[in-house]
């Protein structure tokens, strides 16, 4: 669009809007907005803290959290007796003894690797650092020729 026709069709709408006159609002509605403010401002129970919670609801909501805390109680010990969880923890005792086994076997293997490792003259494993560097460059330099050669296709 054209720029002067924008400032032209803004001025125009400016002009007219600024000459409506103003329109009154009914009586009824700015008692109705301060009591719909008061009633966001103010907290409703579930919000305030515990000691400005009103008695008719403290001391129910108490006696509902010591039922709910002694059921708790009672269920985890009642749980613990049981037949099935016994099973289940010789269960997760036996796999653990399992982890256990290969987390034991796989520390053997890594210490025999460092101690070849410590055995091998420092020229070597330099050469080999130097090897294994160069292999991965080269890798991300075809990785990235290749990719750009991929997407060159779809330029065109």
């Amino acid at each position: 669009m054209n720029p002067d026709y924008e400032k032209q069709l803004d001025a125009a709408v400016d002009r007219m809007l600024k000459g409506l006159p103003d329109v009154e609002a009914p009586p009824s509605l700015a008692p109705r907005v301060l009591r719909a403010l008061e009633a966001r401002l103010a907290p409703a129970a579930a919000r305030r803290s515990w000691q400005n919670w009103p008695a008719s609801l403290r001391w129910p909501a108490l006696a509902a959290l010591a039922a709910c805390f002694a059921a708790l109680c009672f269920g985890s010990w009642w749980l613990v007796q049981t037949e099935p969880l016994t099973l289940a923890w010789h269960q997760i005792e036996a796999w653990g003894a399992q982890i256990a086994t290969f987390c034991n076997a796989f520390k053997a293997v890594l210490g025999a690797v460092f101690l070849a490792i410590r055995q091998l003259s420092p020229a070597l494993l330099l050469g080999g650092c130097v090897a294994a560097a160069l292999a991965y460059g080269c890798c991300l330099a075809l990785g990235t020729v290749y990719f750009r050669l991929a997407l060159s296709r779809y330029k065109h």
